[in-house]
């Protein structure tokens, strides 16, 4: 489940990077949505980074305790927080539309229409 999606600037002149935090499985969707960033995102050169929602919160922690300090010149959320009680109603809709997505892709791509795929995983990655 995606939970939040910032875009981060470094505090150095270069280029963006999104910031994606999912439930759990951090890995997978890693290598899930790499081929579509490319596709979208090659020409400049934002990168992506995918962690889970443990990763998110130990960082958050070691921030707030001092031990570690954002390198960063703004932050552009994206995606809101999953806990944003205005924003439920519409990220369960969200969710399910993604999760339909994601699903048609995986099908396409197991049955080794790649090429297909793009498209819902495409969808799912810009809704």
């Amino acid at each position: 489940m995606l939970l939040r999606v910032e875009e981060r600037f470094p505090r150095e002149d270069g280029p963006s990077m999104l910031f994606v935090v999912v439930e759990r499985d951090a890995t997978m969707w890693q290598s899930r949505l790499a081929e579509t960033h490319t596709e979208l995102f090659s020409h400049n050169h934002t990168g992506l980074l995918v962690i889970d929602r443990a990763t998110a919160d130990a960082l958050e922690a070691m921030e707030k305790a001092g031990l570690i300090a954002p390198q960063l010149r703004a932050v552009r959320t994206v995606h809101p927080a999953a806990d944003t009680p205005a924003a439920l109603p519409h990220m369960r809709e969200r969710e399910t539309f993604l999760a339909r997505q994601l699903k048609l892709a995986g099908m396409l791509q197991g049955e080794g229409f790649a090429t297909e795929a793009v498209a819902p995983l495409s969808k799912a990655l810009l809704a």
